[in-house]
């Protein structure tokens, strides 16, 4: 008697061909690679200290269901991309000293989205990607608004039990 995986896989094919059978098992295991990586908490992982010179900026956004889980913004410094800010993770990058803009991909605008930062050697800034889903603008596809916040270290803290660390973007 065939096993079951024979079965499916004999199924598949009859009703697929084997190209189909052959494109199936090529996105399974595209989606097996979907889940590397990290899936500690921020607060569990082991993070190496800022850099001599530099300073490190944390940018996290809380999972939030109902409040646009199902996209995920691109942040950005100075108008260059710096990572997708996916619902329930957090990131770090390290800067030189100096002057920087970040932002957030939304489809509507308001005020305060933005946040400037002046970092200076040894600091840390933590940022929050927040989202609000009451202001609709005609054309978005997405009817959330982004802001990304520079938030106190106690709150981010706070935070960093809850959100899944993707390591340095």
């Amino acid at each position: 008697m065939p096993s079951f995986s024979e079965c499916v896989a004999g199924l598949i094919c009859k009703i697929c061909g084997p190209y189909g059978a052959l494109l199936l098992v090529l996105g399974a295991l595209q989606l097996s690679s979907c889940a590397s990586e990290p899936s500690q908490r921020v607060a569990q992982a082991q993070i190496p200290p800022v850099p001599a010179g530099s300073a490190r900026v944390w940018v996290f956004r809380q999972f939030e269901p109902g409040l646009g889980v199902q996209w995920t913004p691109m942040t950005y410094v100075n108008g260059a991309p710096l990572a997708p800010s996916y619902a329930g993770t957090a990131f770090y990058r390290d800067f030189a000293p100096g002057s920087y803009y970040f932002t957030v991909e939304s489809c509507t605008t308001d005020f305060n989205q933005s946040q400037t930062l002046q970092l200076t050697p040894g600091m840390q800034a933590d940022l929050e990607v927040q989202v609000l889903n009451s202001i609709s603008a005609w054309g978005c596809y997405d009817p959330n608004t982004f802001y990304i916040r520079q938030i106190p270290p106690q709150r981010a803290q706070y935070y960093f039990n809850q959100v899944r660390y993707v390591g340095p973007r």
